[in-house]
């Protein structure tokens, strides 16, 4: 494989991805199959692995990643909660994200205008489709999306990836907006929590500083956005934390999300140091293999977390942190410390980087949504929008040190001439 051909497969794979992993993943997913993700993941792991024996360029924090990953998997084989068909599973799960930003920043995956052009009609044509499937009322929705908030967390990456390829003028942003306003008719709490944010983001603010991170005005601007968003969010909110949790707390009838969250304790007291291990709590290899914590913990007898209906053992992300422990809890988050430092870093200093950085703020703020009250993160949505943060940061990336090498150059033409006048 010609180094010249590594973008154009990427730049297919990523099309391709989008199309069958996101915007029809839905449809394909009523007609019996389930594997499209997993495929897309493939497809991108071949073409990395083509790409590293060719050119023996490894990402090193790549293969850090799946070495500590692998290592976890090892240990719940050993050691874990749960059967290791469960942990197999999880681990599979638990990789397509992080396969996808990987491979995605680490290759060249230069969008070129045409390309940039292409996308963009797709999103307007797309979103434009989805205006009218809601209008058509929710029961189309669930026949095309197969859930409301698979719609809502699709138009949610087709209005990023819109401003992205844009020129991102003024008028871009507004088309970003009129696209993520068509979310609106899935009437989700989570959706509108994002809707606000880029409302703050991009027209309560003219300036995020990028420089200092805990100043007043970005620490002030913080505590508006989030008070907006709990506001609008109340009911919903209160229902899930109060009423379905802790006013019911030895109730059978308990909600499964606020169990999940409050048994996150009791999973990190037992096992604290490297967690209860994959695929024994809080995802879908633990309702596929029924993990032996829920009986443990009395949610066989919660509705949604029964034996024989677990349907939302993996309705949320954060607490399926707990099955790695302190110790993956911690390495979790700084991966993403390290993300939010890359595109502070990669887009401070250019023409068009705040708008770049606030994408980048607006993806971590997706992800923070979503995972609290959904497994997007390593669902098909999820692992397209790590896709794109990758592409994100490794353009930046790549725009940085380029400018960075010029100045170095000029810096030191203009010392060379100094010594020799």
């Amino acid at each position: 494989m010609k180094y010249s051909l590594i973008p154009y497969f990427l730049k297919k794979s990523f099309m391709i991805t989008l199309i069958l992993g996101v915007i029809a993943y839905g449809y394909i997913f009523k007609l019996g199959f389930s594997f499209t993700d997993e495929l897309c993941a493939l497809l991108f792991c071949i073409i990395y692995i083509c790409y590293t024996f060719k050119y023996n360029l490894i990402n090193k924090e790549m293969s850090q990643t799946f070495s500590i990953l692998i290592l976890f998997f090892i240990y719940s084989c050993l050691w874990g909660q749960n059967i290791y068909k469960a942990a197999l599973v999880d681990f599979i799960i638990i990789s397509k994200p992080f396969l996808l930003f990987y491979v995605c920043y680490s290759l060249p995956i230069n969008l070129n205008h045409k390309f940039k052009n292409n996308i963009k009609l797709l999103c307007i044509t797309v979103s434009i489709i989805c205006l009218f499937i809601g209008l058509s009322g929710m029961s189309t929705i669930r026949l095309i999306f197969q859930a409301e908030s698979q719609m809502a967390s699709t138009i949610s990456i087709l209005a990023l990836l819109y401003l992205y390829c844009s020129p991102q003028k003024q008028k871009d942003i507004i088309i970003t907006f009129l696209i993520l306003s068509v979310g609106l008719l899935t009437t989700k709490s989570k959706f509108m929590g994002f809707y606000i944010s880029y409302i703050f983001i991009f027209f309560l603010t003219k300036k995020i500083n990028t420089n200092k991170i805990f100043c007043f005005r970005n620490i002030l601007f913080t505590l508006i956005l989030l008070s907006s968003i709990l506001i609008t969010t109340w009911e919903k909110t209160y229902n899930y934390v109060y009423t379905g949790g802790l006013s019911n707390e030895n109730s059978a009838e308990m909600w499964a999300r606020p169990a999940l969250y409050m048994g996150m304790i009791d999973i990190l007291k037992q096992y604290p140091i490297l967690g209860s291990g994959m695929g024994s709590y809080a995802n879908y290899a633990s309702s596929l293999y029924y993990s032996p914590l829920y009986y443990q913990l009395g949610f066989d007898k919660i509705w949604g977390l029964t034996p024989e209906a677990p349907t939302f053992a993996s309705d949320t992300f954060f607490p399926a942190l707990v099955q790695y422990g302190l110790i993956g809890i911690f390495l979790f988050f700084l991966f993403w410390k390290k993300r939010v430092k890359e595109s502070k870093l990669y887009f401070k200093n250019f023409a068009n980087s705040n708008i770049n950085y606030k994408i980048c703020i607006l993806i971590f703020i997706f992800f923070i949504i979503e995972s609290l009250a959904d497994s997007t993160f390593t669902q098909n949505r999820g692992m397209f929008m790590m896709g794109l943060l990758g592409i994100i940061l490794k353009n930046g990336k790549d725009t940085y040190y380029q400018h960075k090498k010029r100045t170095n150059n000029t810096d030191n033409s203009k010392a060379i001439i100094a010594n020799n006048p």
